[in-house]
């Protein structure tokens, strides 16, 4: 939970929708036109660090596949082959 909490999309969501309600229970007048515009430049932050999040837990993933591997590549080079004759 503490790491949701720690995300910049929540915080950027949440801080842009508080300053709106802010602004409207105080009467100052949001033409639409600028909601909008506001709007579309929270949602299209949102889906780019969405998109940036996802590519750095895929990097990730390889990384750690690729850690595995070379492990497990090691440890085999250390396991002595035997050869039965049938």
């Amino acid at each position: 939970m503490s790491g949701k909490l720690k995300s910049r999309k929540l915080w950027v969501t949440l801080g842009t929708l508080i300053s709106v309600v802010i602004l409207e229970v105080t009467g100052y007048s949001i033409e639409p036109a600028a909601l909008v515009g506001l709007a579309g430049i929270v949602g299209s932050y949102v889906f780019g660090q969405g998109l940036v999040d996802k590519q750095a837990v895929k990097t990730e993933g390889e990384l750690l596949i690729t850690q595995f591997a070379a492990q497990l590549e090691a440890a085999l080079a250390n396991v002595p082959v035997r050869l039965e004759d049938e």
